[in-house]
C-alpha cells in the first residue's frame, strides 16, 4: 500500500508539473511512477495504461511526436483489452493519437482515430472539450485538403459545441474561397470573444467608441497598451496556457489589420515559449510564422524571412 501511494503521489505530481510547464520535471516523475507501476501491478493493468497515456501528454506537448504516439498506442491496446471500445479513457487515448499523428502529416490515420473517438463519444452522450478537439481537428484536415465544405461542416459542429477557437479557422476556409468579407466577420467575432475571455479592452476599442481613426502616432501607445494589459491579465493564468491564447489573439489581430498590437501579442508569447519550451517547438514556430505574416504586411521583408 505505500508503494501505491508513492506511485500515485508521483504521477499526481508528473501531472501538476506538466500543468505548470515544468516539462522536463513531469518527464521525469511519469517515468517514475510507470517503472514503480510496472514492477507492482504488472505491465498491462489500467494504472499503466494511465502511465502511458500522462507521459505520451507531456511529449506530445514538447512536440516529441514519435515517442507520444508510441506511448498513445501502448495505452490503447490495454484500454481496449479491459474496457473495451465503448469507453472513455478509450476515446481520449483515441483523440489524443489522432492529433498527434495529424501534426505527423499521417492525415488518413489520424481521421480514421478522430472519427472513431467521436463515434465512441456520441453513443454515451459525453460531449466535452475532447469532442470539439476532434472535430476542429477533422476540419483541418478537410481544409487542407480543399475539401471546404466539409471543412466547415466539421467547424460549424465544434462552434454549436461552444469551440469558439474555430472562428479563425471559418475564416481561414473564407478566405481561401475568396469571401474576404465573411472571413473578417470571423476574425472580428473571434477578436471579440478573446477580449471578453481575458477581459481585455484595449486602446484601439476605446478609439473606434469615440469614432476616433487610428493614425499612425497612436500606433505606439496601442502596443504599449496592449503589452500591459497582458501583464497584468497574465499573472491569473497558466504561463503556457495564457501565452498560447495571446499568440492567437495575436494572430487574429493580424488578420484585421491591428499590425501594432499583434506584434506586441507574439513579442509576449514567444517570450514564454522560449523561456519554457524547446527551441524547435511547433509553438515557437507557429508564433513566429505568424509574426513574419505580419511583416511582410507591413513590408518589412528582411524581418519577415529572419522570423
Amino acid at each position: 500500500h505505500e508503494h501505491i501511494a508513492v506511485v500515485n503521489s508521483l504521477h499526481n505530481l508528473g501531472n501538476c508539473l506538466h500543468a505548470i510547464g515544468e516539462l522536463e520535471e513531469s518527464v521525469s516523475c511519469l517515468e517514475e511512477a510507470l517503472k514503480l507501476t510496472s514492477m507492482i501491478l504488472g505491465d498491462d493493468c489500467e494504472e499503466v495504461a494511465d502511465s502511458y497515456h500522462c507521459l505520451a501528454v507531456v511529449y506530445q506537448t514538447q512536440t516529441d511526436f514519435d515517442k507520444a504516439a508510441s506511448l498513445y498506442e501502448s495505452a490503447l491496446k490495454i484500454r481496449r483489452d479491459k474496457f473495451g471500445s465503448n469507453h472513455l479513457t478509450v476515446a481520449s487515448t483515441l483523440l489524443n493519437l489522432g492529433v498527434v499523428l495529424q501534426a505527423q502529416g499521417k492525415v488518413e490515420t489520424a481521421l480514421t482515430f478522430l472519427k472513431e473517438a467521436m463515434v465512441t463519444r456520441a453513443k454515451m452522450s459525453n460531449y466535452d472539450s475532447d469532442t470539439t478537439v476532434a472535430m476542429e481537428c477533422i476540419g483541418k484536415i478537410y481544409r487542407d485538403q480543399g475539401d471546404f465544405e466539409k471543412s466547415l461542416n466539421s467547424f460549424h459542429k465544434c462552434l454549436r459545441q461552444g469551440g469558439n477557437r474555430v472562428l479563425r479557422e471559418i475564416g481561414m476556409v473564407h478566405e481561401l474561397r475568396g469571401e474576404q468579407s465573411k472571413a473578417k466577420e470571423c476574425y472580428t467575432q473571434a477578436i471579440y470573444t478573446v477580449e471578453q475571455y481575458l477581459g481585455i479592452h484595449s486602446a484601439h476599442d476605446a478609439a473606434s467608441e469615440k469614432e476616433e481613426n487610428i493614425s499612425d502616432e497612436m500606433q505606439p501607445q496601442l502596443e504599449e497598451n496592449i503589452e500591459n494589459i497582458l501583464r497584468e491579465k497574465g499573472e491569473n493564468y497558466n504561463e503556457l496556457q495564457f501565452a498560447d491564447t495571446v499568440a492567437y489573439y495575436g494572430s487574429l489581430l493580424g488578420k484585421v489589420g491591428r499590425d501594432s498590437e499583434a506584434m506586441a501579442c507574439f513579442d509576449y508569447a514567444l517570450r514564454i515559449f522560449e523561456e519554457k519550451l524547446a527551441s524547435n517547438h511547433l509553438s515557437i514556430g507557429d508564433a513566429l510564422h505568424e509574426k513574419g505574416i505580419v511583416l511582410m504586411a507591413q513590408g518589412n521583408f528582411d524581418e519577415a524571412l529572419e522570423a
